[in-house]
């Protein structure tokens, strides 16, 4: 429970749940999230810390410059591509 992890799951149960048209998406996230973690994670200690580290640079790094900056729409772009990309590569 980081200040990061802290910032978005406030930005999705509040910004998103709210929103209609990304409360599904809020659903689906909690669905498949374990999965995609589970699937890093069984690849190895050393493969997951490269992952992580990887979505940490490529996506979430952005992502919170993006929240703090409260453009939430970018938060919210730059959010949904890791989401579907993360969901392409390990669970399709």
């Amino acid at each position: 429970d980081c200040p990061e992890s802290t910032a978005f799951r406030v930005f999705r149960d509040t910004y998103m749940a709210n929103k209609k048209d990304l409360n599904q998406e809020v659903q689906k996230y909690y669905e498949i999230a374990p999965a995609i973690c589970a699937a890093i994670d069984a690849k190895g200690d050393e493969f997951a810390k490269q992952e992580y580290a990887r979505i940490w640079d490529k996506y979430l790094s952005k992502a919170f410059k993006a929240l703090k900056d409260n453009k939430l729409n970018k938060t919210y772009d730059i959010y949904k591509e890791m989401v579907l990309s993360l969901e392409e590569d390990y669970l399709i």
